[in-house]
């Protein structure tokens, strides 16, 4: 991701020991010097920051930490852009075994991230809202068929989002692609569902140049 500086923030996760991960945000200039790099303290299994997004002069990110149990926590951090500094942490598990981040985006009032809840028979796509200061507005399962949401965009003047994920049923090997547009008040205005003849895949989508109404 670059901000209007040419300022470039990845983000990721880095094996600290055996099944031991800490996520990682780091930050580089235009020749590719570091600028800081944040880490996070390790988690056992799973961890990583799989998004990030800019707003209002602060730097989201979101992802996942891992849990003794197996389990995970959807994690939303607040980042200063400038030092990497962190302003705030949100996790949840909404309320299932694991919760874990895939995409963010957000505006000077509000946070959205998505990903998925998972336990050992089910797993869901999952929305998170979030106010500026880290409180949750909202968790919601969605009901879409087993599956879950990788990334989220917005389009549009009017406060619209874009989702894509993945849909499957039980014992069924082929994951299709799920493509969702909601309003502002997260209101489904149409969803495609494309057949998808492999095992796994994977989706993102990029905000592009211009005006889509």
């Amino acid at each position: 991701m670059l901000d209007d500086d040419g300022k470039i923030f990845v983000a990721g996760s880095e094996e600290v020991a055996a099944e031991v991960r800490t996520s990682i945000v780091r930050a580089f200039d235009t020749e590719s010097g570091e600028l800081w790099r944040f880490a996070e303290e390790p988690r056992p299994g799973h961890a990583d920051t799989s998004d990030l997004a800019l707003a209002d002069g602060a730097l989201y990110s979101v992802g996942t930490d891992g849990l003794e149990d197996g389990g995970g926590l959807f994690t939303v951090r607040r980042h200063d852009p400038v030092t990497g500094g962190l302003a705030w942490r949100t996790a949840t598990q909404a309320g299932w075994k694991g919760a874990y981040g895939t995409g963010i985006t957000a505006t000077a009032e509000r946070v959205v991230g998505v990903g998925y809840v998972r336990d050992e028979d089910s797993q869901q796509a999952l929305m998170v809202v979030l106010d500026a200061d880290g409180a949750i507005l909202s968790e919601t399962i969605q009901q879409i068929p087993r599956g879950f949401w990788s990334d989220i965009v917005p389009i549009g003047a009017a406060g619209d989002l874009m989702l894509v994920g993945g849909t499957f049923m039980p014992g069924v090997i082929n994951r299709d692609v799920i493509v969702r547009r909601v309003d502002a008040n997260f209101v489904e205005q149409w969803s495609h569902i494309h057949d998808h003849e492999m095992r796994s895949l994977s989706m993102t989508m990029r905000q592009g140049v211009g005006q889509v109404e």
